[in-house]
């Protein structure tokens, strides 16, 4: 009836008005990060997170897209390398990430940058701690600016935090599983001759 769809009308915009209140007022992402015990080197480890190829082979992408597409630079190896991504998964989607800085096995600092389905910018790190001669700690951390006003808007009623933690979380595990699973490398012999 005519009183209900009025209810009803003022209701609505009772909830939009409150949404827009609550509506975050800056687009900084809470920092996301999470941590994996492996056993293995940090020698053995490293290229798996270092050379971006390798990330086929662990990130939680190619999971939720196995048809996804990868493009890479020249060189996957170090500063300046980097992999583009297409999906027509609305979870993965198609974005850019580049090695910004490295340092051998210890740490790789990479930028982030997603164009669909929604546009984003995150930075964050990959750090290998050495615990033992048998264990490694990897601690994944990540963080960035939602898209104004539309992500800064969904993130109000899910959190893209929990999102990424999750997509994360799930890489790690892959990667642990990985690495264990595979013959391990070893240092290189170094001739006594050498470090003279």
């Amino acid at each position: 009836n005519p009183v209900s769809q009025v209810k009803n009308k003022i209701s609505n915009n009772n909830i939009q008005e409150t949404k827009f209140l609550l509506m975050p007022k800056s687009n900084a992402m809470p920092k996301a990060t999470s941590s994996v015990v492996i056993k293995t080197s940090s020698y053995n480890v490293f290229f798996y997170i270092a050379d971006l190829r390798n990330w086929e082979k662990w990130s939680s992408w190619k999971k939720k897209d196995p048809i996804i597409t990868y493009s890479y630079s020249d060189n996957t190896f170090g500063a300046g390398s980097w992999m583009e991504w297409d999906s027509k998964n609305p979870n993965v989607g198609k974005g850019k990430l580049k090695v910004v800085q490295f340092k051998k096995f210890h740490h790789i600092n990479y930028s982030f940058e997603m164009s669909k389905p929604g546009q984003m910018k995150s930075s964050g790190e990959i750090v290998i701690e050495k615990l033992n001669d048998q264990e490694v700690k990897l601690t994944w951390t990540d963080g960035g600016k939602l898209q104004y006003p539309l992500y800064r808007w969904v993130n109000c009623f899910s959190s893209f935090k929990e999102m990424i933690e999750k997509d994360i979380n799930e890489g790690l595990s892959n990667l642990k599983v990985l690495v264990e699973s595979t013959p391990q490398r070893m240092l290189p012999a170094v001739k006594p001759d050498t470090l003279r």
